[in-house]
């Protein structure tokens, strides 16, 4: 005979999940039989509180509920509005799904109980990372980091991290997950090398992002005429980046590409011939740097 209390676990279990459940003949003692009963309403509870919080933070992230409806939900589910939030946003190379090791391994470095995991769709996964304290651009790039680093080396699947900067102001973030996005379209498009893209530091590649495509084409046309930067091989490509990355100084350039002195020299006066651009001068640098982002940002749009 099934006592009265665990009838009720019964009932409470099937409001729960919405399946009818029944007990058979057991040898489990009343007692026994409680506590597994109990075991099942906490792990229902606990899943069904998880996605229900998920729901309401992708809601309001994508401005389908205000933020006063998403507070108060919220605090019904026991979630802190109140500390500085942190939200990352990781694009996938491949699909993913909840079964994957890819949650599971996150789970072993980011404390669940201040942290979400929203999925937008099957290549896309936001982070929402709560702390008690506001955190600095160089923490933020460091737990991207150690995101990226962890899931290209334990879960052999490669990400790309966009994330905006750390804020109390809860009414700001949708506008934050906006940034993220639009942060990753600009880093894939720009700078598609890098795996981490932050907002604030997007530089050129987030003003040219907001030109029309038609004012892009007409300045290359214009100022550049006659250039083909899409045709510049990789070696080129290479030499040009690294040498405005050292502020155009040929010594520091040599040395993180392992080149004599008069190899690069050679490099810079062959662009120089072929392009007109003396990229040891600052304007033509600056002309060139343009040009590339420009014909990188319509390149891009003409294949998406």
């Amino acid at each position: 005979m099934i006592s009265e209390t665990n009838i009720n676990l019964i009932e409470k279990l099937k409001e729960l999940t919405g399946i009818p459940f029944s007990i058979e003949e057991n040898e489990l003692s009343d007692q026994e039989l409680e506590q597994k009963l109990n075991k099942l309403l906490e792990t229902y509870s606990t899943n069904q509180v998880s996605a229900s919080r998920n729901t309401i933070f992708l809601r309001y992230l994508n401005g389908h509920i205000t933020a006063s409806e998403a507070r108060s939900s919220l605090h019904h589910y026991h979630f802190d509005t109140d500390l500085y939030v942190n939200l990352y946003l990781l694009r996938f190379d491949r699909p993913y799904n909840e079964d994957d090791s890819v949650l599971s391994i996150l789970s072993e470095f980011i404390d669940r109980s201040t942290s979400e995991f929203l999925q937008v769709s099957d290549t896309e996964l936001v982070i929402v990372h709560l702390t008690s304290s506001l955190a600095d651009a160089d923490s933020m790039q460091n737990f991207a980091s150690q995101i990226e680093n962890t899931l290209s080396s334990e879960a052999m699947t490669p990400v790309r991290i966009s994330f905006d900067q750390s804020t109390r102001d809860f009414e700001a973030l949708p506008t934050s997950y906006r940034n993220l996005t639009l942060a990753m379209e600009i880093g894939m498009t720009f700078y598609s090398s890098d795996r981490l893209y932050n907002y604030h530091q997007l530089g050129l590649g987030k003003l040219i992002s907001s030109l029309p495509n038609e004012a892009c084409e007409s300045y290359l046309k214009e100022t550049l005429p006659g250039i083909d930067f899409s045709s510049l091989d990789s070696e080129t490509r290479n030499t040009i980046n690294t040498f405005f990355s050292t502020g155009l100084n040929i010594a520091e350039t040599a040395r993180l590409l392992y080149l004599h002195r008069n190899t690069l020299v050679y490099r810079l006066d062959k662009f120089h011939k072929v392009t007109g651009l003396d990229l040891r001068d600052f304007d033509d640098a600056v002309s060139c740097k343009m040009g590339m982002l420009l014909t990188e940002y319509l390149d891009y749009n003409k294949n998406t």
